[in-house]
């Protein structure tokens, strides 16, 4: 496509990645703010559940 258009790859790029990275950062943001405007939507996990580094 970028041989079509004449346009590098690499600001074809650019163009798909900055605004997904604005919009994963929009969305994690706004799942932060819905959560601790109303805590019932991400309930603690129960003691004991919790899930660590070393885990993983």
């Amino acid at each position: 496509m970028s041989d079509l258009l004449s346009v590098s790859v690499g600001n074809l790029f650019l163009a798909a990645i900055i605004p997904g990275l604005l919009l994963a950062s929009l969305y994690t943001v706004y799942i932060f703010v819905r959560c601790q405007l109303n805590p019932s939507l991400a309930p603690p996990l129960p003691e004991g559940e919790a899930v660590h580094g070393k885990d993983l």
